[in-house]
């Protein structure tokens, strides 16, 4: 490789600055990526920079204990002069080896996913890979990174942690735009800390450019600031009361803004926004400095808290449910390749072994194994399966060995489309929610009454602490966190809720309608049960639907125990018996197939399939909820998970409303003063926010037992190995027998390998 008369400065002890505008004005040119993966070859490099400009330049960095920069700039020029040798490695050096472009290791990632905002790319090694990541802390399972693409923008580290999460192995992910850092928690057993940054890299490469960074967002800063700065000013520093002043107008004025969009929004009716921003109008006007302050911190805190509550929420069931492998071993012409899971395609042969996790949807075509379907059924006990049985992706393999046919890949699986649903899901706004923004919104104008008679009692101070509410933050933390508690167990149960409404609305249902197709999908055992247990629910009637003669359905009624029973329903006439009963009053939750009976299901109040085919349905299913695994008895848990659900919102309703009410009687009656009042409130929204946050402790508590039986299972991996394999042979498909592990070759990054075949 030659370059036109590069020009190579010493700035500083430690630094070599290259300047040439052939290799640096494209940072994606092949001229520069060539160069970089020769400078990272060299012994002691530790970051390269590439800045851009009229003069563009690289800043090399190296170790300040290696020989010298003289020392390391004559290796990078001896590792530049180098012809790559025949299987693309640098010839006649005693560096680390440059590998064939096509293992796709030291090949820089696109210059996007390195590029800050002031335009320079920096990049850094890691062993053979070539990263825009930084490594700020490495412990066993715990990995810190920093990336100053990710600076200042919000929206990329949102699409960083929701992909990340989706990753199996990964238990936590943060990622901050202040500063640009994520913070990864990850399963040594299942990743390394070089597979956890490829997957980074690959997520900023399909995201795209970064795009313009977040305005500048100072008020919770400023407003911080402001408690001290007042708190002096008028106790003890007169002089810098002038400063308060402007700090609390600077948060006033967000307030008023706020009450300003709600009024047009409205249509000239006040919002919640107005009460604080006539309080905090009001504290300026009486020279109230310090409780100014803190109800602009308070509100500014609560605005924070609320985003954070709603992302917070999003990201639980994300890092539970809808996870991917990140690694497959795929198997052609008698080797097993490791290649990223999502550049698996349909027709390719793949490997699956004891301890590893099926990364696609497919059938199996050798072997068998037990495996582990809790993650999307629910279902407890690990099952086998055999030849020609299909397996979706996030399986865990128990015991055995298996190669599958890949179906579908990617975001193509199950397992992605489920991940889908339920982030869908989680956005819903509850009822109660909408409920309560309704009432926060129409108490301002009798709060604004009650302000008037407190001002006419007992001046401004009086007249501030009754106008004081804030019936809107704690429900707008709280209610978020409750429903996805209820989604998390009830997705841990094998029960997927597409529609937040049929959770809200399944604790009112007072008529079960079944179909004949799902009271047979399992067998008829046991569903008696069942029909007691929902009536020991508050169900009142259980009604049997069937296309059969009278007697037939007679016969399967008598042995239900159903309250009534309706023959010779053909598929269209469903709906209208679900119509007929609703005008009677009736509250109805039909559970049926749901393709079949996707008209009946539109018209009941709660839609549940309890259709056999399994997770891979889901996309088609018109069902508000599916039964994964078929089984009828999830109806019980359905059931409590809504009742819990509302259980939750009403207590932090109550956790709200009672000190919103005291506050108000006690500033009546016992003199309480608008710092009480703020106290007050905000420590009930923040108890609303903690009293949600119990449910994530009963999901976590689910996840930990889950692994658990995970753990006994494994207790009986050898004796099924044993009885699979009793002499130790290797599994033969077409006469070609699997390699052990240790004879997989690793092949990582982003090569798209061709379909194998194993004729």
């Amino acid at each position: 490789m030659t370059a036109a008369d590069p020009r190579v400065s010493f700035p500083s002890p430690g630094v070599i600055r290259v300047h040439n505008r052939a290799l640096f004005a494209d940072a994606d040119g092949s001229a520069c990526r060539t160069f970089l993966e020769r400078v990272f070859l060299a012994e002691g490099v530790r970051s390269v920079s590439i800045r851009g400009g009229r003069a563009p330049f690289a800043e090399i960095r190296h170790a300040p204990d290696a020989d010298g920069s003289m020392a390391v700039l004559e290796r990078i020029i001896a590792l530049l002069r180098q012809p790559p040798g025949p299987a693309g490695e640098v010839a006649g050096t005693d560096e680390r080896r440059l590998p064939s472009p096509h293992a796709g290791r030291t090949v820089p990632p696109p210059a996007s996913t390195a590029r800050d905002h002031r335009g320079i790319v920096r990049y850094y090694p890691h062993g053979r890979l070539v990263s825009g990541w930084e490594t700020r802390l490495d412990r066993p399972g715990r990995l810190r990174l920093r990336n100053r693409a990710l600076h200042r923008r919000s929206g990329l580290c949102r699409v960083v942690e929701r992909e990340l999460l989706g990753v199996l192995g990964i238990e936590h992910c943060r990622a901050r735009p202040n500063g640009g850092t994520v913070l990864v928690a990850y399963d040594p057993e299942q990743l390394d800390p070089i597979a956890v940054i490829e997957t980074l890299d690959a997520v900023l490469a399909a995201a795209g450019p970064a795009g313009r960074t977040d305005p500048l967002d100072l008020h919770l800063p400023l407003s911080t600031a402001s408690l001290p700065v007042a708190a002096l000013a008028q106790t003890a520093v007169p002089a810098l009361l002038p400063a308060a002043v402007a700090l609390v107008a600077f948060t006033t004025f967000r307030s008023v803004r706020e009450a300003a969009f709600d009024l047009v929004r409205r249509r000239g009716r006040p919002g919640p926004a107005a009460l604080d921003a006539a309080v905090m109008i009001g504290c300026l006007g009486t020279m109230s400095i310090l409780p100014g302050a803190v109800l602009g911190w308070c509100s500014s805190l609560g605005r924070t808290l609320i985003v954070r509550a709603e992302h917070d929420s999003r990201r639980v069931l994300l890092g539970s449910f809808g996870k991917r492998p990140g690694a497959a071993w795929l198997w052609r012409d008698g080797t097993e390749i490791r290649v990223a899971a999502d550049r698996l395609r349909p027709g390719d042969h793949v490997i699956a072994t004891a301890g590893e996790f099926v990364p696609a949807d497919c059938r199996i075509v050798a072997g068998r194994a037990l495996v582990d379907e809790h993650a999307l059924t629910g279902e407890a006990t690990p099952v086998e399966r055999r030849v020609g049985d299909r397996l979706h992706a996030a399986t865990l393999v128990m015991a055995g060995e298996v190669i599958v046919l890949v179906e579908a890949a990617g975001p193509r699986t199950a397992a992605a489309e489920i991940g889908r649903i339920l982030e869908q899901t989680a956005g819903y706004r509850t009822q109660a929610q909408q409920r309560g923004e309704r009432i926060a919104a129409d108490a301002v104008l009798p709060a604004l009454a009650l302000g008037a008679a407190g001002m006419a009692m007992m001046g401004p101070s009086g007249a501030l602490a009754v106008l004081h509410r804030d019936l809107d933050t704690g429900p707008r933390m709280a209610m978020p966190l409750a429903l996805v508690s209820s989604l998390a167990r009830c997705a841990h149960l094998g029960i997927l809720v597409k529609d937040g409404r049929a959770l809200e609305a399944m604790r009112g249902v007072d008529t079960l309608l079944l179909d004949q197709s799902a009271v047979l999908v399992r067998g008829r055992r046991g569903n008696g049960r069942i029909i007691e247990d929902m009536r020991a629910r508050g169900v009142r009637e259980v009604g049997l639907v069937s296309g059969d003669d009278e007697e037939a359905t007679a016969r399967l009624a008598a042995l239900l125990g159903v309250d009534r029973s309706f023959a010779g329903v053909r598929p269209e006439e469903k709906a209208g018996l679900v119509e007929r009963l609703r005008a009677e009053g009736r509250r109805v939750c039909f559970v049926g197939d749901g393709r079949l009976d996707a008209a009946a299901m539109r018209a009941a109040d709660v839609s549940v399939s309890a259709s056999v085919r399994g997770p891979a349905s889901v996309a088609e299913d018109a069902a508000q909820v599916v039964l994964l695994d078929g089984e009828l008895s999830r109806l019980c848990d359905l059931f409590d998970a809504s009742r819990n659900l509302g259980r939750d919102v009403r207590r932090a309703w109550a956790i709200v409303l009672i000190p919103n009410v005291a506050c108000v009687v006690g500033a009546f009656t016992m003199g309480f003063g608008l710092l009480v009042s703020v106290a007050v409130n905000n420590l009930a929204a923040l108890g609303a926010l903690a009293s949600s946050a119990v449910g994530l402790r009963e999901v976590a508590q689910l996840e930990a037992e889950r692994r658990h039986r995970q753990e006994i299972a494994g207790a009986f991996v050898t004796r099924y190995d044993d009885d699979v394999h009793p002499d130790g042979d290797a599994t033969e498909v077409a006469g070609k027998s699997l390699l052990p592990a240790s004879d997989r070759a690793e092949i990582g990054g982003p090569v798209v390998l061709e379909s194998s075949s194993l004729n």
